[in-house]
C-alpha cells in the first residue's frame, strides 16, 4: 500500500540470473511517480525503486516490470486516501505554576489542514498528562473558535510536559508531524 501522506515507498528489483539484464516499468504511470524507470543490473545486483502516489489522483492498481532476458512480473499497486496535512502550533510553555494553582488557560485551535479532516482529535500521547488538564479529545466551541483549553496544575514542585498528538477520529491518517509538547514549572507557594 502506498503512503497516504505521500512519503515514498521502496521496492527492490534483483537480478537472479547469471547475465545482465536490463529492466523497465510499463502501465500506467498516471497516478504514480516511479524512481528509476528501468535501469542495468549485473547477475546477482539489485536496485531499489521509490513508488510515490501522485497528489490529487489514485495510482493504477497494477505495473509490470519487464526485462530483456527475463519473464515479466507484476507489481500490485494500493492507493491510499490521501492524509491530513496539518500545521502545528508552537509548543506551549506555562512557565512558573504555584502548587495546586491552576495556570491560565490556553486556547488550542483545531490546526489549519489539508485534504480532508472530518473528526479531528487531540490526546495526550505521552508525559505527565496527569499535571495537565484538557477540555476532551474532540473539539469544542470555545472563545476563539473551535479548538480545546489546555492548563496546568501540580501538586508537587518540579517541571512538567506532557505531549499532545493530533488524530482523526474517523480513521484517516493526519500526517506527521502531528504532535507538540506542553511544559510547566510547578513552584512552591
Amino acid at each position: 500500500m502506498l503512503d497516504p501522506c505521500l512519503n515514498p515507498k521502496t521496492l527492490t528489483i534483483t537480478n537472479t540470473s547469471s547475465v545482465p539484464l536490463t529492466w523497465h516499468v510499463s502501465g500506467d504511470l498516471s497516478g504514480i511517480v516511479f524512481v528509476p524507470l528501468g535501469s542495468m543490473l549485473a547477475a546477482g545486483e539489485a536496485v531499489s525503486v521509490s513508488l510515490t502516489q501522485k497528489p490529487g489522483s489514485m495510482p493504477p492498481s497494477q505495473l509490470s516490470i519487464d526485462a530483456d532476458v527475463a519473464a515479466s512480473q507484476s507489481v500490485q499497486i494500493w492507493g491510499a486516501i490521501l492524509g491530513v496535512k496539518i500545521q502545528l502550533p508552537a509548543d506551549i510553555d506555562f512557565g512558573n505554576v504555584p502548587v495546586g494553582i491552576p495556570s491560565p488557560t490556553v486556547f488550542i485551535p483545531v490546526p489549519p489542514f489539508e485534504n480532508n479532516w472530518s473528526g479531528a482529535g487531540l490526546q495526550f500521547f505521552g508525559g505527565d498528562a496527569s499535571s495537565f488538564e484538557k477540555s476532551g479529545v474532540a473539539p469544542n466551541l470555545q472563545t476563539g473558535g473551535m479548538g480545546w483549553t489546555l492548563y496546568a496544575r501540580g501538586s508537587v514542585p518540579g517541571p512538567v510536559q506532557v505531549t499532545l498528538k493530533f488524530f482523526s477520529m474517523t480513521g484517516s491518517t493526519v500526517c506527521e508531524p502531528n504532535t507538540f509538547t506542553a511544559r510547566a514549572t510547578i513552584v512552591a507557594q
